[in-house]
C-alpha cells in the first residue's frame, strides 16, 4: 500500500480518483523538491476518493444542484459564521448587515446567513464566504447525515496499510483524518498533517466531540501533529491549531489560499510528509 494517504476536501464531486492521485503526487513532488528532500524518495502516496458521496440525488448533499438548508444544518453553519464576526463593534455589525442586503445570492442562503457573509466577503474578499459555507455544509453533512460519515471513514480505512505512517487532511479531509484518529481507528500512523482546517473553528471541534459516542477529545501525543495555514484562508479564519498542533504559516498567494496544489507544493509541506516516512528526514 503507501506510507502515505492523502485526504481531499469539498468540491471533488466532478473529479476522480485518478485525477486526485495525480494533482497530490504532482504537488506533493513539487514540494518535496523544494524542502530539498532526495527527489528519488518521495514518499508514496494513496488517495482515497470519496467525492462520489456529493454528487447530484446523493443523499448525503447533492453537489451538482443547491439544495436549501434544513433548520440544524443552518444553525450550524450559522454559529460558525458568527465566530468569524463575534469581535465586531456594533457600528460595524450594522454596516455588515446594510450591506448584506445587496449581497444578491442564491434562494438557498437563508437570511440568517448574510451578515457573516458579508463579513468574510469584507474581510477576505468577494466570494471567499460562500467557499467557507461549502466546505460547512460537507463537514456538516460528514458529521450528520446519516450514513456519510461511516462511508467515508471507510473509503479512507480501505487505503490505510500496516506500512501507512502519515496522514495529510486537505480542508474537509483535515478533519477526517483527525476524526479517524481521535477514534483510534488507525494506531499505526504517527505523523499528521494539515491543510487549510476547519479544526480552528471552535463549533466544528464541539460537534467533533458530540459525534463519536464516547470517542476520545483529541489524539494521541504520540502522533506529532502539524498544520500548515495560510492566514489569507477563509476556510482556516485566519488561524492556526496551536497548542494541538505545529503551525506553519504560509502564503499561497491571493488568488487562491485555500488550493491544494498551493499547500502541497509548499516546502514546509513537503519536509514534513517526507519527515513523516524517513526518521533522517530533515526538520523545519
Amino acid at each position: 500500500m503507501a506510507p502515505v494517504v492523502g485526504v481531499h476536501g469539498i468540491a471533488q464531486q466532478r473529479s476522480t480518483s485518478e485525477r486526485q492521485l495525480k494533482l497530490w503526487s504532482d504537488s506533493l513532488r513539487l514540494g518535496v523538491i523544494r524542502a530539498d528532500c532526495p527527489t528519488d524518495s518521495v514518499p508514496t502516496l494513496a488517495v482515497p476518493f470519496y467525492g462520489w458521496l456529493f454528487r447530484k440525488n446523493s443523499p448525503y448533499l447533492g453537489g451538482e444542484e443547491e439544495q436549501p438548508f434544513d433548520d440544524a444544518e443552518e444553525a450550524f453553519v450559522t454559529e460558525v459564521l458568527d465566530e468569524s464576526i463575534e469581535a465586531l463593534s456594533d457600528a460595524e455589525t450594522a454596516e455588515l448587515e446594510q450591506s448584506a442586503k445587496t449581497l444578491g445570492l442564491s434562494r438557498f442562503v437563508p437570511p440568517w446567513l448574510l451578515r457573516g457573509l458579508a463579513a468574510l466577503d469584507n474581510h477576505w474578499g468577494g466570494g471567499k464566504g460562500l467557499l467557507l459555507v461549502g466546505v460547512l455544509r460537507q463537514v456538516y453533512a460528514y458529521l450528520y447525515r446519516k450514513g456519510a460519515g461511516d462511508v467515508i471513514r471507510q473509503v479512507v480505512l480501505d487505503e490505510v496499510a500496516e506500512d501507512t505512517r502519515v496522514f495529510v487532511g486537505h480542508s474537509l479531509g483535515s478533519v477526517v483524518v483527525y476524526d479517524l484518529l481521535r477514534r483510534g481507528l488507525a494506531p499505526q500512523v504517527t505523523t499528521l498533517v494539515t491543510l487549510g482546517s476547519p479544526l480552528a473553528s471552535g463549533t466544528v471541534r464541539r460537534a467533533l466531540a458530540d459525534s463519536a459516542n464516547g470517542a476520545g477529545v483529541g489524539i494521541s501525543d504520540e502522533v506529532r501533529w502539524s498544520n500548515v495555514y495560510d492566514p489569507w484562508d477563509v476556510v482556516t479564519m485566519g488561524k492556526g491549531l496551536h497548542p494541538q498542533a505545529q503551525d506553519y504559516p504560509v502564503d499561497n498567494g491571493f488568488a487562491d489560499p485555500h488550493a491544494l496544489a498551493r499547500y502541497l507544493g509548499r516546502k514546509e509541506t513537503g519536509s514534513l510528509i517526507f519527515a513523516g516516512t524517513a526518521t533522517d528526514g530533515p526538520s523545519l
